[in-house]
């Protein structure tokens, strides 16, 4: 049978989906990206530059896009086709177009740690010099803003009535959005041999952890297309990480302590009691109960309200009920 490829320096890859944990589960599902054997991305092995001595090889990120995402039958197995490698440079295009909301499961899509890595959905990445910055996140906002431009010039309607889906695609013309991307191309480290970007060392392993130092890229909220919306700038940004640390971090939902019994905020001897007292009550409830089955007729009650006994197929009435003459 066909044998796959092992290497110590293979490259992993995860599809970045929130999937939902198992109930009681503290740890965040991975679902993991399966290329086919025919596909050399998946077969790409990186080699670290040598550590120092006394120090650990650093764990290597790469980031790559997908045209299509097929899934396997297990949640935590994905078959990526299509696939594309970028540049940690091209992760600000990745921004550009990027959905900025909160899922489900309480982690942002994007955002940034408060020690200036990149947090996407449950991973932290550390990125290289000159990617995201007060420079390039002034590029990229103003791109997002001129593709929003873009879609709130309403649209022409077709002539003499012809389906839209039937005509050509609408393109960009007079517009300052191809300017725009070509100064943030030049901006940000494309080229290849470039430094890699890491996996954050502090906050990659504690997804939760993380969470609770991520700070929201959301900008004004305006009216007009959920699409591009705005980006908070540069100094709001650093405005909420102070604010973020000075409060300790975000307090995350089903985090907070729950009330203790009571029972358990007494001394051994009194919980002692209290079981003795639990025991004798239940005793109590038990006679109790008993004593209202004895009571309780076998039988029902009939229509004229004497109480009759059944014993199999007859009935035979109580002694003290009257007898019909």
């Amino acid at each position: 049978g066909a044998v796959a490829v092992q290497h110590p320096c293979l490259l992993r890859w995860e599809w970045m989906q929130c999937l939902q944990a198992a109930r009681g589960a503290n740890s965040v599902p991975r679902c993991e990206g399966v290329f086919d054997r025919k596909n050399a991305i998946g077969c790409i092995g990186f080699l670290p530059k040598p550590a120092e001595a006394g120090s650990k090889l650093r764990r290597v990120a790469s980031i790559a896009v997908a045209s299509t995402v097929v899934g396997g039958g297990s949640p935590s197995t994905a078959f990526p086709t299509g696939v594309t490698v970028l540049a940690p440079g091209h992760l600000a295009f990745v921004l550009v177009s990027a959905n900025i909301e909160v899922t489900r499961h309480g982690f942002r899509r994007f955002g940034f740690a408060t020690n200036g890595s990149v947090t996407a959905l449950h991973r932290t990445l550390e990125l290289p010099a000159g990617c995201v910055d007060k420079i390039r996140w002034m590029h990229i906002g103003r791109l997002r803003a001129a593709l929003r431009a873009e879609l709130e010039v309403p649209e022409p309607k077709p002539p003499d009535g012809t389906p839209w889906r039937s005509l050509a695609p609408a393109l960009l013309g007079n517009s300052e959005v191809a300017d725009l991307a070509r100064m943030l191309f030049e901006a940000v480290p494309t080229q290849d041999g470039g430094e890699e970007a890491f996996a954050d060392p502090t906050f990659d392993p504690d997804p939760m952890e993380a969470l609770r130092w991520t700070v929201d890229l959301d900008g004004t909220r305006t009216e007009g297309p959920d699409a591009f919306r705005p980006l908070a700038n540069w100094d709001e940004l650093k405005t909420r990480r102070e604010e973020l640390v000075k409060r300790g971090g975000r307090t995350l939902e089903g985090t907070r302590k729950r009330e203790r019994d009571r029972r358990t905020d007494v001394a051994p001897a009194s919980r002692r009691e209290v079981g003795r007292a639990d025991d004798a009550r239940r005793r109590r409830d038990e006679d109790h109960l008993r004593r209202r089955r004895e009571e309780l007729p076998r039988g029902g009650r009939r229509d004229d309200g004497r109480r009759a006994i059944n014993n199999g197929s007859t009935t035979q009435r109580r002694e003290d009920a009257p007898r019909p003459s």
